[in-house]
């Protein structure tokens, strides 16, 4: 190995040591010819040998990406991915940070965060099976997500202890259990399922009625396939389409005439304020119509929680 190769070959052994990886691969940021392929397999054997490291063609922790014109040398780290499932105990709590300018905290934050520490990354995304609203709680078995973590240094850190700090330090609003290390196609798995849910929804009636009523209007809606027309509230941001979903079960837990409780399992996807109040007709059918209202709503869902995600 000549002396520019060794000066070059110092370099990228300095900067490794940085990192945690099991893997490399070596790039230059343009093609350089046979020459090129002569000087990635001298360095990269090189690396192989001290590092006691291999070289991955497909899935690189690490690409060292060589400029052999100014002699520059930069890394792209790949970022790790950790799975888990989270509960969310507070309301107005969101899934993920909508801008800069948000004040409310997120469980992106409250969980990526201290990762990011921990791996000493440079920052976190939070991708979950799906999302409850911000004023919706998280109960039961939790929600999949994948933590991605960017730029990591560390690869092989504690989970466990992680976990167990996070959970010690939130545990009011936010809890996370199962977690282990996975790999990005997890990501594509849990955004692409459409995992049944179970919810307890708290209702509100403007009408006092009985609970036969009542009853009588759930089965109306139970096992039962709903046309749900994209709600006005995510209209913004949602693409504006009439889904199908199914009520696999729903029932009556506790009965008042203007406030009563419900137990509610559907299909993923499905709108469950809408389901209740009928969002101005574009859910059908509702409770709401069920029960003889008109686009003013006669029952809308005061609290609602999920308890049960099927995943």
């Amino acid at each position: 190995m000549d002396k520019s190769i060794q000066k070059l070959y110092s370099i990228i052994l300095k900067n490794l040591k940085k990192y945690e990886f099991n893997s490399f691969l070596i790039g230059f940021n343009k093609h350089y010819g046979e020459d090129g392929k002569i000087l990635k397999m001298e360095i990269g054997s090189k690396l192989e040998e001290e590092l006691d490291k291999k070289v991955d063609f497909v899935h690189p922790d690490i690409v060292i990406v060589i400029n052999l014109k100014t002699g520059k040398v930069s890394f792209d780290i790949k970022s790790t991915y950790i799975y888990g499932r989270y509960n969310k105990y507070q309301r107005n709590l969101a899934q993920t940070k909508w801008n800069k300018k948000q004040k409310i905290n997120s469980i992106e934050e409250i969980i990526g965060i201290p990762f990011i520490k921990y791996l000493k990354g440079t920052g976190a995304t939070l991708h979950g099976c799906g999302r409850e609203d911000i004023d919706v709680l998280m109960l039961g078995n939790g929600r999949p997500f994948v933590l991605e973590i960017k730029n990591p240094k560390k690869r092989f850190s504690d989970l466990k202890k992680i976990t167990e700090r996070i959970n010690k330090k939130n545990n009011n609003k936010v809890k996370i259990s199962s977690i282990k290390y996975t790999n990005i196609e997890n990501i594509k798995k849990i955004k692409e399922a459409k995992a049944n849910k179970t919810y307890i929804a708290r209702i509100s009636s403007k009408k006092a009625f009985s609970k036969e009523e009542v009853e009588k209007a759930l089965k109306g809606l139970n096992k039962k396939i709903i046309k749900q027309r994209t709600p006005f509230r995510v209209s913004r941001r949602r693409a504006d389409l009439i889904r199908e979903r199914k009520v696999l079960d729903i029932s009556l837990l506790n009965f008042n005439p203007i406030f009563f409780e419900l137990k509610i399992k559907t299909e993923g996807g499905t709108y469950i304020k809408e389901l209740i109040s009928g969002d101005k007709g574009r859910t059908t059918p509702s409770l709401n119509e069920l029960l003889g209202g008109t686009e003013d709503p006669l029952v809308v869902i005061k609290e609602l929680d999920v308890t049960k995600v099927d995943f």
